[in-house]
Formats: structure tokens, sequence, C-alpha cells
């Protein structure tokens, strides 16, 4: 009998345990790439089947009003969809398959139940989509995070917030499931699974904020609102929402898609030549083709942080959503006081973000950004430039407990004896004009710093320079992460800008490099912040 109930109990254990798997296998059979063309351009997300292989959820703001619908079945098969409901609050749409086409492909599965129990905090849950626009379908591992009251509300910045308040959508008061860490574009409409492989939600994407995304979940809960809903057509003000969002990806449509659309069209009435036109102008020659411009990036990690290249920004584009642009802009105005015109536009960022504990970077566009496991640094490549230096650092653990401002004194003690052995200088002394830290929601602080060392004759310029040192710190429940920055600004060089003036929106030379190189470093040390 002994022997029954141990046998009994082993089993029941290992039941239990193959039910808590997420069979991503089977679950990729319900998951479609969605395309909303546009002209020579087409919005990329993921959504899922639901209730019935002809219907499709994914993420209101991926549509638009002019755009041709294809969804991508079995990663092998086109067919043309229109919108069946939406339901504006929630970001969502339910589209369906046009008739008169090919019949879904065999092999798909609809999703027909979720689990719409409260999430406890901690829980890792997981997403299933097209990361970033890529040609197959991968998992995305996610932990929930804690947010009291759990809705948008009391989740996004106030600046967000009177934003959505003012075009009233999606709706404040929403519930929502907080993450943390962030989605990357390209999971907007992305089914997103318990432990056990029960939908709990779809994948929100996030509001833009320049260099980070708000993230969240919307719960299953709101499909059947979804299925129920009379509205048919698009938010009269969608181009302004759609905007905001910054979680779908924007390519050039595969020829797989075009193909297919020329065949669809063709049976519903259209010629083959004039779908082409109208839809995509492309290469006939080309046998290979992944997605337009889109390349795939390996991310680089860390034992703890993965960060993946998500966008491209500018200064400028950064600064339209920054919660802080009046600090984003300081050392600008600095150097323009010394009689250096820069084209703002031209200062530009490759944003990578961590999606395991919600850290945005923003690294001078086309340098080298990797992990350095010997020292256990992320640093970005700057061996042709001897004038700047960027390493970021992070750690892992709790500290809700911590206090911030002995945090920021130990970081004061240990960091710049370190750069000053590197450039070999005398003391630095904090700037207070430029030095502060704040404190955002969800017990998230962020500390920016600026150290000045004393003058030393430089051989490169003549003359004397300075060093100058920015750390911006950030520190939340789970992590500390901390980007240092430091370049040397030369004496001689901001005299003669000053003496002659320095002209970089019409020419470029060495002395404007010089200066966005100063500018670029500085800025990137600056924007390091949280994706909320």
């Amino acid at each position: 009998m002994i022997r029954i109930i141990t046998f009994l109990i082993l089993l029941l254990f290992f039941s239990i345990t193959a039910e808590a798997q997420v069979n991503s296998s089977v679950l990729v059979k319900s998951i479609v790439r969605v395309e909303v063309v546009i002209g020579t351009k087409a919005n990329v997300c993921t959504g899922f089947i639901w209730q019935k292989p002809n219907q499709i959820v994914t993420s209101l703001h991926a549509m638009n009003p002019s755009g041709d619908i294809r969804v991508l079945y079995l990663n092998n098969s086109w067919r043309a969809a229109k919108i069946k409901s939406v339901l504006e609050k929630a970001d969502l749409v339910l589209l369906e398959i046009k008739p008169g086409q090919e019949p879904i492909p065999q092999g798909v599965v609809a999703l027909t139940t979720f689990n719409g129990q409260k999430i406890s905090e901690n829980t890792e849950i997981k997403a299933l989509g097209y990361n970033s626009g890529a040609r197959g379908i991968s998992t995305r591992s996610l932990k929930k995070g804690w947010v009291d009251p759990e809705t948008l509300n009391y989740l996004i910045p106030p600046k967000d917030r009177d934003v959505l308040k003012k075009i009233g959508f999606p709706e404040l008061d929403l519930d929502i499931i907080y993450l943390d860490g962030s989605l990357l574009p390209g999971y907007s409409g992305s089914p997103v699974f318990d432990p056990s492989g029960k939908l709990v939600g779809i994948g929100d994407g996030g509001l833009e904020k320049g260099a980070s995304n708000v993230s969240w979940i919307i719960p299953a809960k709101f499909l059947a609102e979804l299925e129920n809903s009379n509205v048919t057509s698009l938010p009269a003000n969608f181009a302004e929402i759609s905007q905001l969002f910054s979680a779908q990806v924007t390519l050039e449509p595969s020829v797989e898609s075009v193909a297919s659309a020329q065949q669809n069209d063709k049976s519903q009435g259209g010629s083959a030549d004039e779908t082409k036109s109208s839809f995509v102008q492309y290469d006939e020659s080309e046998t290979e083709y992944y997605g337009g411009e889109f390349e795939e990036y390996a991310p680089v990690m860390s034992p703890d942080f993965e960060f993946y290249l998500t966008k491209n920004r500018s200064l400028d584009e950064m600064a339209e959503t920054s919660v802080d642009p009046e600090s984003l802009y300081s050392i600008t105005n600095y150097v323009e006081a010394f009689n250096v015109k820069l084209d703002y536009d031209e200062l530009r960022f490759d944003i990578y973000e961590d999606i395991n504990y919600g850290v945005v970077l923003a690294v001078p566009e086309g340098e080298d950004f990797y992990y350095d496991a010997d020292s256990g640094d992320f640093h970005v490549n700057y061996e042709a430039n001897p004038n700047v230096d960027l390493i970021y650092m992070g750690v892992t653990g709790d500290y809700s407990q911590t206090d911030f401002n002995t945090l920021i004194e130990d970081v004061l003690v240990w960091v710049p004896p370190i750069i000053q052995k590197e450039w070999a200088v005398e003391q630095f002394t904090i700037n207070q004009d430029f030095s502060h830290w704040i404190e955002v929601e969800g017990n998230r602080k962020i500390a920016n710093i600026l150290m000045v060392s004393e003058d030393f004759e430089d051989p490169e310029f003549t003359g004397n320079s300075k060093i100058y040192l920015y750390i911006t710190l950030l520190m939340g429940n789970d992590k500390a992460f901390m980007a240092i920055s430091s370049y040397c600004m030369s004496d001689t060089q901001l005299l003669n800008a000053q003496q002659y003036g320095l002209d970089c929106l019409t020419y470029t030379s060495d002395e404007c490099d010089y200066f966005e190189s100063l500018i670029k470093v500085f800025c990137a040390a600056h924007l390091t912040t949280f994706a909320y």
C-alpha cells in the first residue's frame, strides 16, 4: 500500500510539473505575424488566433486608417484581413480574415480560454511574438511587477497621463498587468502566458518616451468585451494616438506578403499589376528577403542584464518626450555659449533596452557596445577617440531598504579615484549646478552628478584642459545601475570656438567632431534611465 501511495504521489507531482511548463512548440500554432501595409512600409506586430481560426487579436495602435492588413499563419501562409471589432479603451482590435481566399491552413490552433485570476508579484510569465519584426517567433520571459493600484493612472509619469487624458485612449483607469522589465518592439499584440501555459494577457508594447518605453500587459479578461464590441472603425484621432506607441516595428513589407497580397487581391477582382503598383515596389530578382531593412541583433548580456537594440533616436527626438529636457540640454547650452552651433538632429543614439530589470541606455550611434566579462561591466568602445570614455555597471538584489543618499556617497568614494588614475589627473570637485537627484514613481530614484578635475597641461591641444566626470545612478527595489562618462574638454578648443565661431550646422570638421563626441558621451550617460 505504501508503494502504491508513493507511486500516486510521484505521478501527481510529475503531472503538476508537466502542466506547469509552457510548451512553446504547441503555442506557436496559435500565433500570427500581422503586417499593416501603408505604401512601401508596414507596421509589424504579433497577434494570436482567438476562438476561431479566422479571428485574430492584436494591438489597436498598430493599425492604420489607410493600411492593408495581412496575417501570416504558421510562418508560411499569408491571408488578407479586416477589422471586425475595436475595444478602444484597452487598445485591442479583433481582426477577421477576408472571405474569398484560400482556406485557413491546417494545423493552426485557436486559443479559447484564459486565466483571469490575479497574478502574484514576481510571477514569471512568457510572451511569444515576433521580436522587432524578426522572421521567427521567440519567447520573452517577463516578471510580474508591482504597482498599486494596478492601473495606467498610477503607472505612467504625469506628462504621459496628461497626453492620454487629452486624447482619451487608452483609459487611465484601465486595469493592466505591470511588468518588471520591457516588452520589445514587435511584441505588441503578443499573447502572454502564465507558468502553466494559460493565456493571461496581451502585450501592449508601451508608450514612447524618447529613450525608454512604459510597458504593460492588457489582461485577457477584456477579450469578451472586445468580441461583443459593435465598434468597427478606428478612433477619430487615431493618427495622434498611434504615434505615442513604440512597440510596433515599421519595415518594408516582405516579398512573401507582397506576393500573397497580389494573389489574394487578384482572386477578389483586381489585377496583379494593379496590386503591385499600389502595394509596394520591389525587386523581382530578389530570391531571399528578410523583412526590409531589419537586421536581428543578438542581445548584449551580463549574468543579470540583457540589452536589446530597439531603435535609434536623435537628441531632439528624445528631448520632445523627456521628463527633464532642461537637464538634457544643459551641457549643449554650455558648449553653445562658446559660439558653437550644433545640429541636434545629427546627434543620434542607439537605444538599448534591458528586458529583465527595465534599464534603458542611449549609446552614441554606431559605437560598439559590449559586455566585458573580466571587469563585469558594459563598455562603449572608444579606442579611436581618446578624448571620451563611457562605461556602465549594474548589480541586482534587494535595495528596497537602501538609503539612496548613502549609496550616492559610496559611489563618490570609489568611482572618482578610478577615473583620476585613468586620466592621470588630480582631485575632482562636484559641480552643484549640474548635479541633483530626483525620485520618480514606483520607488525609483535617479541621481545625476557632474564632477570636474583641476586643470592639467594637455599635450594634444596645448594649454590647459579639464576632465569632466558625469555619473547617472539609478536605484529601484531590485537593482542599482550606473553610467559613468568622462571626457577631456580643452580650454584652447573652447576659446578658439568663442573667438572665431564654429558652425557645425553647415559643415563638419575635426573641431565639430570633437565637440559632438563630448556632448554625445555626456548625454548618453544622462539618458540612462528606467523603462518605467
